[in-house]
């Protein structure tokens, strides 16, 4: 009996090693190791892949896209497979075949989908995601143990098939796909998701790991009667619930907020477990990639779409040693010609865990036909679509310069398999590209000079329906941050201890619960003299629960919380600029009482102060009770605070080693500025003979509407400026 278990581990030890010596030794570099790179067996590549969504079809359109980006030396290509449930080892195989055949030089990273068959979840029905009331949904839950089990052996199996067919030495990893659009958050994502069986065990094993004991928990949710064995969700009206305006009250809600913070754990977790498998299974020669992190996005799904997502652990994924690649899409939100582009995620939070973020371009460009109406809902942008090269050509070159500047990764997804990536043209305009991401390898990593920093934690304590909160101060902060004329950072706030030194300008949109690591990093950088502009009700819940006074005690400056319905507009005393918020209130809504202050801002109907700065701990804090500020503030604040500004006019700026990279609106005069004074500043889009100034570190230039300009600012020798000095309070 032992001689026989002997010679099936040993079997399976050298299986492994045979299938391991079939596919390339892989891994990544990023900008803080001399990135952004793929490494396959050694040699670096820049990470820019064409995707292929081969789900409608249409596998011709995408075998010719694929030739198309293999003659721009773009050969790192995606495209969808299943496991066995779904999908044969010779189904497989063909489909591996017509695309790699498509560009013999093709590395191949292909998506995975690892959820079940029909057959699956009908002999395993409690294993079903499913609402409130009962209903369950053709979909496997995350928590179910069998599925795990199950998928993880199928993928094994998948992966075995690969490194054993004819294109093994050319496999570099799995992109781990599940959940709705394989985009890993719950499908119906307004509804309060996920109540089945499966989920409910996992949430008491997950209970029992926090609590230990009946009586913690009793304690923890206010209830003598909880037991972790027979403990239930929250529900709905629960999760809906408030306690004093948009906030749980956590000795009130922790229910609530339990049940949030499993789901927001329970699908990095997931997602880790299946990184695992593919990394043992290739003995960790293979990357790993997933789509996660739409911290910033999601609000648009529905009240309740980011609370319940599962996207809310970020800091956790990153935290994983078995994952490389973190992907998002471009955001929905002002992707347009003239609209300086947004990021899902807190882009910059992965170089810091040695993650590589590939951003994903979906851009319907001028050769897409329109959708069909049935398909026009799951694949938004239609209306922000290009109408010729020209424009395609300004959107991508906009879009890869913000990809650059955070130093991550692209690939080009051709959404519906209509042909958007065909023109010839395009793939001509993509040698500049590989060009710049070959040079900014020797760059250094991104140090951008603000910062905005977002806090998974606290959404837990806000109710599951206050998306108009979020959607101001997360979603739409971008449309601010991205047009004050110089990149900004985005980061998690639990990485506040390890930001660069670079930043001057912190803003914290909903930092609701500070933990003491982020109050200590917090100190450190105002003591730097730095400016922190704090939102709405900064470190508001804490361990007593929630109190007003914790404001003031964290920011310096003293507020009064009302519950009334006085509107949300405001009048800045800084810039020529009013603005408002659609008619809607806040409660509860703050206003500061503190008169020694430098005052910002005021509410328009009772010129109450909702906006101030002041001297904190060596630097300069901003408190604002305004859900977001607007950009021309923004550039004050950040003058004042000693930030480069390059330009002069508000838009899309991207930085990219010794490239300057501007997104105009409209036509017009702007007034460009380097950190130092150049020996020449050459245009090369739209492009120009002759240089367009030489040694000055200031240059103006006449751009046309909807385009974007790429400037190659070549610096002189040893050349410096002195250091710029935060002004922002003149009031001590």
């Amino acid at each position: 009996m032992r001689r026989r278990a002997a010679a099936a581990l040993l079997a399976v030890v050298l299986s492994g090693s045979a299938l391991a010596a079939t596919i390339p030794v892989c891994d990544i570099r990023t900008a803080e190791q001399r990135g952004p790179a793929i490494l396959i067996n050694g040699k670096p590549i820049a990470p820019l892949m064409f995707a292929a969504n081969n789900q409608f079809g249409h596998d011709d359109v995408l075998v010719r896209e694929i030739a198309q980006a293999g003659t721009a030396d773009v050969n790192l290509i995606s495209f969808n497979l299943n496991l066995d449930f779904l999908q044969s080892e010779s189904e497989a195989a063909g489909v591996i075949a017509r695309f790699c055949e498509a560009n013999p030089k093709a590395y191949f990273y292909p998506r995975i989908w690892l959820g079940a068959d029909g057959d699956w979840m009908t002999s395993h029905p409690d294993d079903c995601i499913a609402k409130a009331d009962g209903t369950r949904l053709s979909m496997v839950s995350p928590s179910s143990e069998s599925w795990r089990t199950a998928a993880a052996e199928a993928l094994r199996r998948r992966i075995r098939e690969i490194a054993a067919g004819p294109y093994g030495d050319h496999f570099i990893g799995m992109h781990l796909s599940y959940l709705q659009t394989g985009e890993w958050f719950y499908p119906e994502t307004n509804e309060f998701m996920d109540y089945s069986p499966a989920n409910l065990r996992a949430f008491r094993a997950w209970l029992k790991k926090k609590y230990k004991k009946d009586t913690a928990l009793q304690s923890a949710w206010n209830d003598d009667s909880a037991r972790i064995e027979t403990a239930v969700f929250a529900t709905p009206e629960e999760r809906d619930r408030e306690d004093w305006g948009v906030f749980r009250n956590p000795n009130r809600s922790r229910r609530s907020m339990d049940m949030q913070e499993f789901q927001a754990e329970l699908i990095p977790d997931t997602i880790s477990h299946f990184a695992a498998v593919v990394k043992a299974a290739t003995q960790r020669r293979s990357l790993v990639g997933v789509f996660y992190g739409y911290t910033m996005e999601l609000h648009e799904n529905g009240p309740r779409a980011l609370a319940g997502s599962g996207h809310l652990g970020l800091g956790r994924l990153l935290a994983s040693k078995d994952i490389d690649l973190i992907h998002a899409p471009n955001s929905y939100f002002e992707r347009k010609l003239g609209a300086p582009g947004h990021f899902h995620l807190a882009v910059d939070s992965a170089p810091l865990h040695g993650k590589l973020v590939v951003i994903e371009d979906d851009t319907y460009t001028h050769t897409t036909p329109e959708p069909d109406a049935k398909l026009k809902p799951i694949a938004p942008g239609w209306a922000e679509r290009t109408n010729s090269i020209e424009e395609t050509l300004a959107v991508t070159r906009r879009n890869y310069a913000s990809i650059l500047t955070h130093r991550a990764g692209l690939w080009y997804f051709d959404l519906l398999s209509d042909g958007r990536w065909s023109d010839p043209k395009f793939w001509e305009s993509t040698s500049l590209l590989r060009r710049m991401a070959a040079e900014i390898r020797n760059a250094g990593p991104f140090r951008p000079e603000v910062a905005f920093a977002i806090s998974e934690e606290s959404v837990h304590v806000l109710k599951a329906t206050t998306s108009p909160l979020l959607m101001e101060s997360l979603c739409l902060w971008r449309a601010e941050l991205d047009r004050i004329g110089t990149p900004v950072g985005y980061y998690l706030q639990s990485d506040l201890p390890g930001l660069p030194d670079s930043i001057r300008v912190l803003i914290l949109p909903n930092a609701f619960v500070v933990r003491d690591a982020e109050r200590e990093a917090v100190r450190k950088f105002l003591k730097k003299g730095g400016t922190v502009v704090w939102n709405y009700a900064p470190d508001v819940a804490g361990p007593e629960g929630l109190d007003t006074a914790r404001i003031a005690a964290i920011t310096g400056i003293q507020v009064e919380a009302t519950l009334d319905d006085v509107s949300s507009t405001f009048m800045s005393e800084v810039s020529d600029e009013t603005w408002s918020f659609e008619k809607k209130s806040w409660n509860p809504r703050f206003h500061i009482t503190s008169t020694d202050v430098h005052v910002l801002a005021r509410f328009q109907q009772n010129h109450e102060v909702c906006a101030a700065a002041r001297p904190l701990g060596g630097g300069v804090s901003v408190y604002t009770a305004v859900p977001r500020l607007p950009v021309g503030m923004l550039r004050w604040i950040c003058q004042q605070s000693g930030v480069q500004l390059y330009r002069n006019t508000p838009g899309m700026t991207g930085v990219v080693g010794d490239y300057l990279v501007v997104h105009t609106d409209g036509s017009g005069p702007h007034e460009l500025r380097w950190p130092r004074e150049c020996d020449t500043i050459e245009r090369l889009v739209p492009f120009t003979s002759y240089p367009v100034a030489r040694s000055t570190d200031i240059w103006a230039d006449v751009l046309p509407g909807n385009t974007t300009a790429l400037y190659l600012c070549t610096p002189k020798p040893k050349t410096t400026k002195p250091l710029r000095k935060n002004t922002l309070t003149l009031k001590e």
